[in-house]
């Protein structure tokens, strides 16, 4: 007996996936407003013999209860059993679901209890998820649909207004320099050398950046800080000397809005540098830095184990003195003084490590933000499912209780990747499909979607085979073969149209959209080819810009993966605006696309019901509205 049930509990695997909520919302979601009750529907095969259902239901942490289905009649030759939940609050929640089944034994017949999805230990991500989040921010809907342009502000575009710090160089050679590096990976740098690339500089080329139909301008750190990377703050009231100070950035700001631009800064706060006005290791500043005095205001901002030599790293990096960001005194700081300071300038801010920031900071973080800036976002650095992430031993509540607008997107690089290069369809689609259905509606839209950032290989070497298994001499200097480097190109194309299908803001990493090819930090930092760039790479993007600008679905869309597998894929943004499908042919052929009604190829202008898609290349097609199954096939 108990033999036949476990050989009927196998067979229900597809039955687990056809569950629904709904709790009023347009689409599929499994992320919905607090404070509402939450219908769950069960489709099982008729015939599976089920006596009776429930849903086994808990808060995050807490044991679950269950509730009981019940049986509402058929649909489509599958039994629908259906419950309500009590009005849910704020939190995550997983649930599963247990069974009844009649199995017949003719020496002993009873029923037999199954638990779909495994027994109650079963570990939290392979459960069915439910996450339920307040009212969003003023700005939670600012990203959604736009694009933004992420520059590294040393290596943009020098001005020749700004120098360098005393004791700092400057490399003279921007077209064919190498940015510093250790000789073994992981050994401290001194990250003193710079190429100027100043505020002022992205000021000269901001019709450049308007071009390419930029939103916004990502900003990496401008804060006053020893290195070039500025990842290790002195002085969060100073704009760098080294990017033309104050009036740099003001200038820089007024001359964005006059072209609808706003600009994201950097919030750099789960550390300082050791060589900062709070810290103050050297004594460079007139401050009485932690290092120096026990009764200096700022040294309950850190932690000592044996004062002043032996104090807590992020990650281990002596330079890099961590911060106890649940400290009042910090949170004030920041919240009071660094916050509205900036507020005139920031359109949004980027969270640099929100894993390693407190919760009691973001939440003060995030009154703060709209205290002061009323509709400026937030956007943290989280590189897995920021819905359940679990940092240092805590559940998170990002997106649950709206301390965070938005997200680096970084499974949706990662899907995008391994389909290109691998053809992994199955990766691609659970990954989508998961954040779209993990994430809240506001935050799905507005996820921060990108090829490459200061911390990935650049995008064309990744779709170039680049392999980052050598030593650092070995990947300063290397490049693509011709052969790769034509066959990479492509695949970016492909890839920068294939993220621009998907929900959220496009990011484009500077030099991406120009073909700069480079390893992994600080090979991806190397400066912007001038003059060099390539142009069907850089007019691809153009286009793809002014394609997401004049079409409302890229930012109200719904995704439907029409149809993927290791060879081609369709995917559709369906909006009661009108709808854009991307479709993407892998192989090195070309392929034919047939849809069921008269389309407009966005990048040709060419209209009819079928379109050629070029090998490793993709396409965009507005249509009129939802495809149904046979809406578009490859022929």
């Amino acid at each position: 007996m108990a033999r036949r049930a476990r050989r009927a509990a196998r067979g229900w695997g597809a039955v687990i996936a056809r569950q629904r909520l709904s709790a009023g919302t347009r689409g599929v979601f499994g992320a919905l407003p607090a404070g509402k009750r939450v219908t769950i529907t069960l489709l099982i095969e008729r015939g599976a013999g089920v006596c009776s259902a429930a849903v086994r239901f808990a808060h995050d942490g807490e044991r679950a209860r269950d509730i009981p289905m019940t049986w509402t009649g058929l649909e489509a030759e599958l039994e629908l059993w259906l419950c309500e939940t009590p009005p849910i609050a704020e939190g995550l929640y997983f649930y599963d679901f247990a069974l009844t089944v009649g199995v017949f034994d003719p020496d002993t017949p009873h029923r037999t209890t199954v638990v779909l999805g495994g027994e109650r230990e079963l570990e939290a991500d392979q459960k069915c998820q439910l996450t339920a989040y307040r009212r969003p921010s003023p700005g939670a809907d600012k990203l959604a649909g736009k694009m933004i342009y992420h520059v590294f502000v040393d290596r943009f575009f020098r001005s020749g207004r700004s120098g360098v710090r005393p004791g700092a160089a400057l490399d003279p050679d921007w077209d064919h320099g190498t940015p510093q590096f250790a000789e073994r990976r992981g050994e401290a740098v001194a990250n003193d050398v710079f190429f100027g690339g100043d505020l002022w500089g992205i000021a000269e080329k901001l019709d450049y950046i308007a071009s390419l139909g930029a939103d916004y301008i990502y900003l990496s750190p401008i804060f006053e800080a020893r290195s070039n990377h500025k990842y290790d703050t002195g002085d969060y009231l100073a704009v760098d000397p080294a990017f033309g100070g104050a009036q740099a950035l003001r200038f820089l700001s007024d001359e964005a809005k006059r072209r609808g631009i706003g600009l994201i800064l950097d919030g750099v706060f789960a550390h300082t540098g050791d060589d900062s006005a709070y810290f103050n290791k050297y004594g460079r500043y007139p401050t009485l830095g932690a290092y120096q005095s026990p009764v200096s205001p700022y040294a309950p901002w850190y932690s000592f184990r044996r004062f002043p030599d032996d104090y807590a790293c992020w990650w281990g990096i002596p330079i890099l003195p961590k911060i106890n960001t649940a400290d009042e005194s910090f949170r004030r700081f920041v919240c009071e003084r660094v916050v509205p300071g900036w507020s005139e300038f920031a359109s949004g801010w980027r969270l640099d490590v929100p894993d390693e920031l407190s919760d009691e900071f973001l939440d003060d973080f995030r009154r703060a933000v709209d205290l002061h800036s009323p509709g400026a976002f937030v956007v943290g650095e989280v590189w897995e499912d920021a819905s359940n992430k679990t940092a240092y031993g805590v559940r998170r509540r990002y997106l649950s209780s709206g301390q965070l607008d938005s997200v680096m997107n970084y499974p949706f690089r990662e899907a995008v990747i391994s389909y290109l290069l691998r053809g992994d369809a199955s990766l691609f689609r659970r990954t989508v499909g998961r954040i779209i259905y993990n994430y809240p509606p506001h935050v799905a839209s507005s996820l921060m979607n990108f090829l490459g950032t200061h911390d990935s290989p650049r995008i064309l070497t990744v779709l170039g085979g680049g392999s980052e298994d050598a030593p650092n001499a070995v990947l300063a200097a290397d490049r693509l073969t011709p052969q790769a480097r034509e066959r990479a190109l492509r695949l970016t194309q492909t890839a920068f149209l294939l993220l621009g299908i998907l929900p959220g803001a496009l990011s484009v990493f500077y030099g991406d959209e120009a073909g700069l090819e480079g390893h992994g930090d600080p090979f991806c930092r190397r400066p912007f080819p001038w003059g060099r760039e390539d142009a069907a790479l850089l007019s691809s993007v153009r286009r793809l810009g002014a394609i997401r600008r004049a079409h409302r679905a890229f930012a109200d869309g719904e995704l439907a993966i029409v149809s993927i597998d290791e060879r081609a894929a369709i995917l559709d943004r369906r909006s009661p605006d009108g709808s854009v499908l991307c479709a993407v042919n892998r192989t090195d052929a070309p392929r034919s696309l047939r849809l069921a009604a008269t389309g407009i190829q966005l990048f040709s202008g060419a209209t009819g019901r079928e379109f050629q898609v070029p090998p490793l290349g993709a396409i965009y097609v507005a249509h009129g509205g939802a495809l149904g199954a046979d809406g578009a096939k490859w022929i």
